[in-house]
């Protein structure tokens, strides 16, 4: 398959020819920095290329995501058609592949409504909860499976999974997406927060991870400036140059065009 495109103004140049197939990335930065925009900027760039998209959310609704994402002006919405939460029977995964070009999977909103049933005397005892890394687990992998041509997918977040989860288990799926995407192609993007685990757990992960970049912010004269790294990239010469970003209404752009070969 042919390199991915990021969809950034300014990180595509000075990448090159974009992000090699059959990677898990991991997006690690302190709150505020972008990495969100990022994540979904690139998918969003994939969409508009006539490729499938997946999205794992556990810490917002789709709703909250997609309102969120309409600030970008990013039409997300002409290309959603299947969401899973409460309201939705658990399809087949024929069903699954059939349906849109970008799929949520919603596992906060199962989690809420499991809450909700539970203070209800005549619901206790159903729930359509599975847990979040169960709701990963299950359907990603047969997203990856099921799903021919380029696809993109947002795990939004791997912080959300270890904070909930047993780390030994965390890095049991994490291993087996990779496998998977090694298998059947697909750029599969991880959002972690600076600063939330002790470091032998984050190292963990950014060995294992194919591609790690940072995002965090410097002092420059009176403001804060945002710049990304690229810690690692597989099958890649790369620098590890610090790069200025800035986020405008049309989302992430970066500030320089140098490119970092």
């Amino acid at each position: 398959m042919d390199d991915y495109k990021l969809g950034i103004h300014g990180l595509d140049f000075a990448l090159g020819k974009g992000i090699p197939d059959r990677m898990v990335i991991i997006l690690n930065g302190i709150p505020g920095t972008g990495t969100e925009v990022f994540a979904q900027q690139f998918l969003y760039y994939g969409l508009l290329a006539g490729e499938t998209g997946f999205y794992f959310t556990s810490e917002k609704s789709a709703e909250t995501i997609l309102a969120d994402m309409e600030f970008f002006k990013w039409d997300f919405k002409e290309y959603s058609e299947l969401k899973l939460d409460i309201t939705s029977k658990i399809p087949t995964p024929h069903e699954f592949m059939k349906q849109g070009k970008l799929h949520f999977i919603d596992s906060y909103s199962m989690k809420q409504e499991r809450k909700y049933v539970e203070e209800l005397p005549n619901l206790r005892g159903i729930s359509w909860d599975m847990g979040s890394l169960n709701h990963l687990s299950f359907f990603l992998k047969k997203y990856i499976r099921e799903t021919n041509g380029k696809k993109r997918a947002i795990i939004d977040s791997l912080s959300h999974l270890l904070r909930n989860e047993e780390t030994d288990v965390v890095v049991e799926l994490f291993e087996d997406i990779q496998l998977n995407a090694r298998k059947h192609g697909g750029i599969y993007i991880f959002l972690l927060v600076e600063g939330m685990h002790e470091p032998t757990v984050v190292n963990t992960f950014m060995h294992i991870a194919d591609g790690v970049i940072d995002f965090t912010t410097h002092q420059r004269g009176s403001e804060l400036e945002n710049v990304l790294r690229v810690r690692k990239l597989r099958n890649m010469i790369y620098s590890t140059k610090m790069i200025p970003y800035v986020i405008q209404q049309k989302g992430m752009v970066i500030e320089t065009t140098e490119r970092i070969l």
